[in-house]
């Protein structure tokens, strides 16, 4: 299972110690892995070997980060210049497509692969 550990305000404000992702083994009843603090708040989605997420607020730094679902380990962490407010994967030819829209309603299309690329920005 995954959980955010979300930051209640600016990450000033609580000295950066908040929105850690968490995965929980409910079985044995332990933490498997956790991000460092400022990867992901609140919104992640994951397909079968990833976890994608993202933080940032108005007067922060914003990434979309790209971690491995087993380890947490980062692959990607992509700079945004706006907060990212919504994420969603399909599939189109085969091929996982990772569809973001931040706060002022930019889309991006990432294709998913170990290092993705941005492929295009629409407005």
């Amino acid at each position: 299972s995954l959980f955010n550990m979300a930051c209640p305000s600016y990450s000033s404000m609580i000295n950066g110690k908040g929105s850690k992702l968490y995965c929980y083994d409910v079985a044995q009843k332990r933490i498997v892995w956790e991000t460092d603090y400022l990867v992901s708040n609140d919104i992640f989605i994951l397909n079968d070997k990833y976890v994608f997420c993202s933080y940032g607020f108005t007067g922060e730094k914003k990434f979309l980060f790209m971690l491995d679902k087993l380890t947490g380990k980062v692959y990607s962490k992509i700079p945004m210049v706006y907060s990212v407010q919504y994420m969603e994967l399909q599939k189109k030819n085969n091929r996982d497509m990772l569809y973001v829209v931040d706060y002022n309603d930019h889309l991006f299309t990432y294709s998913v692969s170990d290092k993705p690329a941005p492929a295009q920005q629409r407005k």
